[in-house]
């Protein structure tokens, strides 16, 4: 999806940071049927951009389940104190 310039992507200095998808079991996904939801800016009403629009069976995968491998992802993408 192509984002207006006008919007707040733009503003991130790293453009990177923003994602259209969920993060599930340590990597970012779409919906399996790739259904999207538009996320609507409250105070213009400009479109920001889009998400999965995931099902429940999608966002509860085994590792949610698994305390030492939340722990570990954790770990992984947690920078350093």
């Amino acid at each position: 999806m192509d984002i207006d310039s006008g919007n707040l992507v733009f503003q991130l200095k790293d453009k990177n940071l923003f994602k259209q998808q969920c993060f599930i079991n340590g990597k970012w996904e779409d919906a399996d049927n790739n259904a999207t939801f538009d996320v609507i800016n409250p105070s213009d009403s400009s479109l920001i951009g889009t998400m999965p629009n995931s099902s429940k069976k999608e966002t509860k995968p085994t590792s949610f389940r698994n305390p030492v491998l939340i722990f570990q992802t954790f770990m992984v993408l947690s920078p350093d104190p």
